[in-house]
Protein backbone atom coordinates (compact mmCIF):
# COMPACT_ATOMS: atom_id res chain seq x y z
CA UNK A 1 0.00 0.00 0.00
CA UNK A 2 1.48 3.65 -0.59
CA UNK A 3 2.09 5.96 2.23
CA UNK A 4 -0.30 7.66 2.87
CA UNK A 5 -0.28 11.76 2.05
CA UNK A 6 0.11 14.45 4.34
CA UNK A 7 -2.55 17.41 3.06
CA UNK A 8 -2.83 20.58 4.84
CA UNK A 9 -6.35 21.94 4.96
CA UNK A 10 -6.44 25.52 5.21
CA UNK A 11 -9.98 27.77 5.30
CA UNK A 12 -10.07 31.23 5.43
CA UNK A 13 -11.15 32.47 8.78
CA UNK A 14 -14.20 34.92 8.20
CA UNK A 15 -16.68 33.40 9.75
CA UNK A 16 -16.73 29.54 10.32
CA UNK A 17 -18.85 28.59 7.02
CA UNK A 18 -15.34 28.00 5.09
CA UNK A 19 -14.13 25.65 8.03
CA UNK A 20 -17.67 23.52 8.08
CA UNK A 21 -17.18 22.75 4.77
CA UNK A 22 -14.02 21.55 4.69
CA UNK A 23 -15.50 18.24 7.30
CA UNK A 24 -16.36 16.56 5.18
CA UNK A 25 -13.31 16.99 2.79
CA UNK A 26 -11.42 16.04 5.94
CA UNK A 27 -13.55 12.72 6.55
CA UNK A 28 -13.41 12.01 2.75
CA UNK A 29 -9.85 12.05 3.25
CA UNK A 30 -9.48 10.38 5.87
CA UNK A 31 -11.78 7.42 4.36
CA UNK A 32 -9.10 6.88 2.24
CA UNK A 33 -6.81 6.34 4.40
CA UNK A 34 -4.98 9.66 4.23
CA UNK A 35 -3.37 11.98 7.03
CA UNK A 36 -5.31 15.44 6.60
CA UNK A 37 -3.54 18.51 8.94
CA UNK A 38 -5.53 21.50 9.95
CA UNK A 39 -3.98 25.05 8.78
CA UNK A 40 -6.10 27.54 10.46
CA UNK A 41 -6.52 30.13 13.55
CA UNK A 42 -9.44 31.07 15.75
CA UNK A 43 -12.96 29.95 15.36
CA UNK A 44 -11.87 27.74 12.52
CA UNK A 45 -8.90 26.20 14.07
CA UNK A 46 -11.49 25.61 17.15
CA UNK A 47 -14.23 24.07 15.68
CA UNK A 48 -12.05 21.81 13.61
CA UNK A 49 -10.01 20.87 16.13
CA UNK A 50 -13.30 19.77 18.14
CA UNK A 51 -14.34 17.90 15.34
CA UNK A 52 -10.85 15.97 14.53
CA UNK A 53 -9.15 15.62 17.98
CA UNK A 54 -7.00 13.31 16.67
CA UNK A 55 -5.66 14.94 13.88
CA UNK A 56 -2.56 17.02 13.59
CA UNK A 57 -2.94 21.03 13.59
CA UNK A 58 -0.82 24.22 13.55
CA UNK A 59 -1.48 27.93 13.49
CA UNK A 60 -2.15 28.92 10.48
CA UNK A 61 -2.58 33.08 11.67
CA UNK A 62 -4.94 35.49 9.43
CA UNK A 63 -6.53 38.82 9.04
CA UNK A 64 -9.03 40.35 10.90
CA UNK A 65 -12.00 41.88 8.54
CA UNK A 66 -13.97 44.23 9.71
CA UNK A 67 -17.36 45.43 8.72
CA UNK A 68 -19.61 48.73 8.80
CA UNK A 69 -23.12 49.00 9.71
CA UNK A 70 -23.83 50.92 7.21
CA UNK A 71 -21.69 50.16 4.69
CA UNK A 72 -21.82 47.61 1.69
CA UNK A 73 -19.69 44.61 1.65
CA UNK A 74 -17.77 45.24 -1.36
CA UNK A 75 -16.89 49.11 0.11
CA UNK A 76 -15.36 47.25 3.33
CA UNK A 77 -13.30 44.56 0.90
CA UNK A 78 -12.53 47.29 -1.18
CA UNK A 79 -11.12 49.61 1.91
CA UNK A 80 -9.00 46.99 3.27
CA UNK A 81 -7.72 45.58 0.05
CA UNK A 82 -4.48 46.57 0.40
CA UNK A 83 -3.92 45.00 3.57
CA UNK A 84 -5.76 41.89 2.41
CA UNK A 85 -3.11 41.54 -0.81
CA UNK A 86 -0.55 41.63 1.49
CA UNK A 87 -1.56 39.31 3.85
CA UNK A 88 -1.78 36.94 0.78
CA UNK A 89 1.40 36.87 0.16
CA UNK A 90 2.27 36.98 3.33
CA UNK A 91 0.07 33.38 3.52
CA UNK A 92 2.03 32.14 0.80
CA UNK A 93 5.54 32.49 2.62
CA UNK A 94 3.82 30.82 5.85
CA UNK A 95 2.39 28.24 3.75
CA UNK A 96 5.94 27.40 2.53
CA UNK A 97 7.28 27.14 5.93
CA UNK A 98 4.10 24.91 7.48
CA UNK A 99 4.90 22.91 4.32
CA UNK A 100 8.17 21.94 5.18
CA UNK A 101 7.22 21.28 8.84
CA UNK A 102 4.71 19.61 8.68
CA UNK A 103 6.03 17.39 5.52
CA UNK A 104 2.79 18.31 3.72
CA UNK A 105 2.64 16.30 0.22
CA UNK A 106 -0.36 18.77 -0.78
CA UNK A 107 -2.47 22.07 0.65
CA UNK A 108 -6.49 22.56 0.32
CA UNK A 109 -7.13 26.40 0.99
CA UNK A 110 -10.85 26.77 1.19
CA UNK A 111 -10.80 30.52 -0.83
CA UNK A 112 -7.51 31.25 1.40
CA UNK A 113 -6.18 33.31 -1.57
CA UNK A 114 -2.21 32.75 -0.88
CA UNK A 115 -2.14 29.41 1.07
CA UNK A 116 -0.74 27.91 -2.76
CA UNK A 117 2.69 26.20 -2.69
CA UNK A 118 5.34 26.50 -5.41
CA UNK A 119 6.72 23.29 -4.22
CA UNK A 120 3.77 20.93 -3.79
CA UNK A 121 0.38 20.54 -5.03
CA UNK A 122 -2.66 22.92 -4.31
CA UNK A 123 -6.14 23.27 -4.63
CA UNK A 124 -8.30 26.44 -4.49
CA UNK A 125 -11.59 25.30 -2.97
CA UNK A 126 -14.26 28.28 -4.10
CA UNK A 127 -17.80 29.04 -4.77
CA UNK A 128 -17.78 32.43 -6.50
CA UNK A 129 -15.58 32.09 -9.66
CA UNK A 130 -17.91 34.78 -10.79
CA UNK A 131 -18.42 37.61 -8.36
CA UNK A 132 -20.81 39.98 -8.32
CA UNK A 133 -20.95 43.18 -6.54
CA UNK A 134 -23.83 45.06 -6.97
CA UNK A 135 -24.69 48.54 -6.94
CA UNK A 136 -23.08 51.28 -7.12
CA UNK A 137 -19.74 48.68 -7.70
CA UNK A 138 -21.23 46.80 -10.47
CA UNK A 139 -18.61 49.10 -13.05
CA UNK A 140 -15.77 47.21 -10.66
CA UNK A 141 -16.59 43.49 -11.61
CA UNK A 142 -13.79 42.91 -14.67
CA UNK A 143 -11.73 44.01 -12.09
CA UNK A 144 -12.69 42.39 -9.30
CA UNK A 145 -13.20 39.08 -11.33
CA UNK A 146 -9.92 39.86 -12.61
CA UNK A 147 -8.30 39.75 -9.41
CA UNK A 148 -9.99 36.78 -8.12
CA UNK A 149 -9.04 34.47 -11.33
CA UNK A 150 -5.13 35.82 -10.80
CA UNK A 151 -4.94 34.47 -7.80
CA UNK A 152 -6.65 30.75 -8.81
CA UNK A 153 -4.44 30.92 -11.19
CA UNK A 154 -1.71 29.82 -9.34
CA UNK A 155 -3.29 27.04 -7.87
CA UNK A 156 -3.05 23.86 -9.61
CA UNK A 157 -6.39 22.97 -9.73
CA UNK A 158 -9.68 24.84 -8.49
CA UNK A 159 -12.24 22.63 -7.21
CA UNK A 160 -16.14 24.02 -6.97
CA UNK A 161 -18.31 22.74 -3.97
CA UNK A 162 -21.73 22.57 -6.58
CA UNK A 163 -23.12 20.84 -9.54
CA UNK A 164 -22.43 21.92 -13.18
CA UNK A 165 -25.10 23.03 -14.68
CA UNK A 166 -29.29 23.22 -14.19
CA UNK A 167 -29.07 21.75 -10.87
CA UNK A 168 -26.39 24.26 -9.64
CA UNK A 169 -26.61 25.68 -6.10
CA UNK A 170 -24.59 28.95 -6.27
CA UNK A 171 -26.37 29.70 -10.11
CA UNK A 172 -24.33 32.13 -12.05
CA UNK A 173 -21.78 32.91 -9.11
CA UNK A 174 -20.16 29.24 -10.17
CA UNK A 175 -20.74 28.42 -13.42
CA UNK A 176 -17.41 29.45 -15.48
CA UNK A 177 -14.63 28.21 -17.50
CA UNK A 178 -11.44 29.50 -16.73
CA UNK A 179 -8.77 28.85 -19.40
CA UNK A 180 -5.44 27.52 -18.48
CA UNK A 181 -6.41 26.60 -14.93
CA UNK A 182 -7.95 22.89 -14.13
CA UNK A 183 -11.29 23.24 -13.36
CA UNK A 184 -13.65 20.42 -11.28
CA UNK A 185 -17.17 20.94 -9.67
CA UNK A 186 -16.94 18.09 -7.14
CA UNK A 187 -20.68 18.29 -5.66
CA UNK A 188 -21.91 20.63 -2.71
CA UNK A 189 -20.02 20.13 0.90
CA UNK A 190 -21.97 19.68 4.32
CA UNK A 191 -20.79 17.84 7.88
CA UNK A 192 -24.17 16.94 7.99
CA UNK A 193 -26.10 13.56 7.12
CA UNK A 194 -29.98 13.48 6.58
CA UNK A 195 -31.15 11.59 9.75
CA UNK A 196 -34.91 10.21 9.94
CA UNK A 197 -35.88 11.19 13.31
CA UNK A 198 -39.49 11.12 14.02
CA UNK A 199 -40.85 14.93 14.03
CA UNK A 200 -41.58 15.46 17.81
CA UNK A 201 -43.99 18.03 19.62
CA UNK A 202 -41.67 19.81 20.94
CA UNK A 203 -39.57 20.31 18.37
CA UNK A 204 -39.25 23.98 17.30
CA UNK A 205 -41.87 26.40 15.03
CA UNK A 206 -38.99 28.31 14.19
CA UNK A 207 -34.77 27.02 14.01
CA UNK A 208 -33.22 30.01 13.48
CA UNK A 209 -29.52 29.99 12.18
CA UNK A 210 -26.93 32.78 12.28
CA UNK A 211 -23.68 32.96 10.50
CA UNK A 212 -21.39 35.57 8.92
CA UNK A 213 -18.97 38.29 10.18
CA UNK A 214 -19.56 41.03 12.85
CA UNK A 215 -21.32 43.31 13.03
CA UNK A 216 -23.92 41.44 10.96
CA UNK A 217 -24.52 38.39 12.72
CA UNK A 218 -25.26 40.22 15.71
CA UNK A 219 -27.65 42.64 13.99
CA UNK A 220 -29.61 39.85 12.85
CA UNK A 221 -29.62 38.17 16.21
CA UNK A 222 -30.84 41.09 17.80
CA UNK A 223 -33.30 41.79 15.01
CA UNK A 224 -34.77 37.82 15.22
CA UNK A 225 -34.80 38.15 19.34
CA UNK A 226 -37.32 41.41 18.53
CA UNK A 227 -39.42 39.58 16.31
CA UNK A 228 -39.89 36.76 18.47
CA UNK A 229 -39.50 37.63 22.12
CA UNK A 230 -42.48 37.15 23.93
CA UNK A 231 -44.46 35.21 21.31
CA UNK A 232 -46.21 32.01 21.11
CA UNK A 233 -43.30 30.54 18.98
CA UNK A 234 -41.24 27.65 20.23
CA UNK A 235 -38.03 29.41 18.25
CA UNK A 236 -34.26 27.75 18.45
CA UNK A 237 -31.40 30.51 17.79
CA UNK A 238 -28.34 28.83 16.63
CA UNK A 239 -25.78 31.63 17.38
CA UNK A 240 -22.47 30.54 14.93
CA UNK A 241 -20.13 31.00 18.10
CA UNK A 242 -18.31 27.57 18.33
CA UNK A 243 -15.57 29.96 20.53
CA UNK A 244 -18.54 30.32 23.48
CA UNK A 245 -20.10 33.73 24.29
CA UNK A 246 -22.45 34.75 27.20
CA UNK A 247 -25.86 34.10 26.40
CA UNK A 248 -28.33 37.26 26.00
CA UNK A 249 -31.60 37.79 27.93
CA UNK A 250 -34.33 36.20 26.21
CA UNK A 251 -38.03 35.10 26.92
CA UNK A 252 -39.32 31.97 27.63
CA UNK A 253 -40.24 31.20 24.65
CA UNK A 254 -36.77 31.42 22.91
CA UNK A 255 -33.41 28.47 23.56
CA UNK A 256 -30.07 29.70 22.50
CA UNK A 257 -27.07 27.75 21.80
CA UNK A 258 -23.61 28.95 20.89
CA UNK A 259 -22.80 26.23 18.69
CA UNK A 260 -24.45 22.29 18.21
CA UNK A 261 -22.31 19.18 17.24
CA UNK A 262 -23.32 18.04 13.56
CA UNK A 263 -25.60 15.36 14.76
CA UNK A 264 -27.75 17.66 16.64
CA UNK A 265 -28.10 20.47 13.98
CA UNK A 266 -28.79 17.65 12.00
CA UNK A 267 -32.11 16.71 14.03
CA UNK A 268 -33.13 20.17 14.50
CA UNK A 269 -33.29 20.95 11.07
CA UNK A 270 -34.72 17.81 10.06
CA UNK A 271 -37.63 18.85 13.00
CA UNK A 272 -38.18 22.31 12.82
CA UNK A 273 -41.46 23.11 11.52
CA UNK A 274 -39.47 26.47 9.75
CA UNK A 275 -35.89 27.58 9.23
CA UNK A 276 -34.69 30.62 9.17
CA UNK A 277 -31.21 31.56 7.83
CA UNK A 278 -29.07 33.81 5.79
CA UNK A 279 -28.24 33.03 2.37
CA UNK A 280 -24.29 32.25 2.87
CA UNK A 281 -23.67 29.47 0.41
CA UNK A 282 -22.46 27.41 3.64
CA UNK A 283 -25.72 27.19 4.82
CA UNK A 284 -27.48 26.62 1.71
CA UNK A 285 -25.52 23.58 1.23
CA UNK A 286 -26.67 22.34 4.40
CA UNK A 287 -30.44 22.70 3.29
CA UNK A 288 -29.90 20.93 0.10
CA UNK A 289 -27.67 17.96 2.24
CA UNK A 290 -30.93 17.97 4.86
CA UNK A 291 -33.92 18.49 2.01
CA UNK A 292 -35.35 22.18 3.50
CA UNK A 293 -36.48 25.02 2.17
CA UNK A 294 -36.02 28.16 4.26
CA UNK A 295 -36.58 31.82 4.95
CA UNK A 296 -33.74 33.48 3.35
CA UNK A 297 -32.53 36.52 4.68
CA UNK A 298 -29.52 38.18 2.93
CA UNK A 299 -27.03 39.82 5.24
CA UNK A 300 -27.83 43.61 3.64
CA UNK A 301 -25.85 44.94 1.17
CA UNK A 302 -23.96 41.78 0.48
CA UNK A 303 -24.06 41.18 -2.99
CA UNK A 304 -23.74 37.55 -3.07
CA UNK A 305 -26.06 36.68 -0.63
CA UNK A 306 -28.82 39.33 -2.36
CA UNK A 307 -28.03 37.19 -5.76
CA UNK A 308 -28.35 33.90 -3.94
CA UNK A 309 -31.79 34.49 -1.99
CA UNK A 310 -33.16 36.01 -5.14
CA UNK A 311 -31.83 33.24 -7.40
CA UNK A 312 -33.59 30.50 -4.83
CA UNK A 313 -36.69 32.08 -4.26
CA UNK A 314 -37.15 32.36 -8.06
CA UNK A 315 -36.23 28.82 -8.39
CA UNK A 316 -39.53 28.12 -5.69
CA UNK A 317 -39.58 26.48 -2.45
CA UNK A 318 -37.58 28.76 -0.37
CA UNK A 319 -38.94 32.39 0.02
CA UNK A 320 -36.39 36.33 0.79
CA UNK A 321 -37.65 37.86 3.54
CA UNK A 322 -35.34 41.21 4.07
CA UNK A 323 -34.04 41.52 7.43
CA UNK A 324 -36.07 44.96 7.99
CA UNK A 325 -39.40 43.22 6.98
CA UNK A 326 -39.02 39.75 9.90
CA UNK A 327 -41.98 41.60 11.80
CA UNK A 328 -43.67 40.67 8.40
CA UNK A 329 -42.80 36.87 8.28
CA UNK A 330 -45.87 34.73 8.37
CA UNK A 331 -46.35 32.20 11.53
CA UNK A 332 -49.29 30.40 10.09
CA UNK A 333 -46.77 28.81 7.48
CA UNK A 334 -45.10 26.17 6.92
CA UNK A 335 -41.84 25.18 4.45
CA UNK A 336 -42.04 21.17 3.50
CA UNK A 337 -39.31 19.11 2.93
CA UNK A 338 -38.43 18.86 -0.36
CA UNK A 339 -36.60 15.81 -2.31
CA UNK A 340 -33.68 15.96 -4.54
CA UNK A 341 -32.86 12.75 -6.65
CA UNK A 342 -28.92 14.32 -6.20
CA UNK A 343 -28.78 14.09 -2.66
CA UNK A 344 -25.84 12.57 -1.19
CA UNK A 345 -22.83 13.63 -2.28
CA UNK A 346 -20.10 11.41 -0.85
CA UNK A 347 -18.86 8.55 -3.28
CA UNK A 348 -18.86 11.79 -5.66
CA UNK A 349 -16.70 13.77 -3.44
CA UNK A 350 -14.74 9.70 -2.21
CA UNK A 351 -14.26 9.53 -6.52
CA UNK A 352 -12.49 12.93 -6.89
CA UNK A 353 -10.48 13.03 -3.63
CA UNK A 354 -9.46 9.15 -5.17
CA UNK A 355 -8.22 10.56 -8.31
CA UNK A 356 -6.60 13.23 -7.06
CA UNK A 357 -4.44 11.39 -4.73
CA UNK A 358 -3.38 8.99 -7.47
CA UNK A 359 -1.60 12.53 -9.00
CA UNK A 360 0.01 12.75 -6.06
Amino acid sequence: MPEPKRILIAPLDWGIGHATRCIPLIEGLLQLGQQPVIAADGAPLHLLRQRFPELGWTRFPGMVVTYSKSKSVPWAIARQLPAILKQAYSDQRVIERLIREQKADAVISDNRFGAYSLKVPSVFLIHQLNLRLGRPFRWAEPLANALNRYFIGRYHDCWVPDFQGQHSLAGALSQCHLPGIPLHYIGPLSRLKPCETIHKPTSPDFLVMLSGPEPHRTIFENAILHRFCGKNDRVVILRALPLGAELPEHSPNIVMYNHLDDAQLAELIHNARNIIARAGYSTLMDLWTMRRYAFLVPTPAQPEQEYLADFHHQKGGFRKVLQHQLDQLPTDCHLPPFGMTEAGNDQLLLSHLSEWLATL
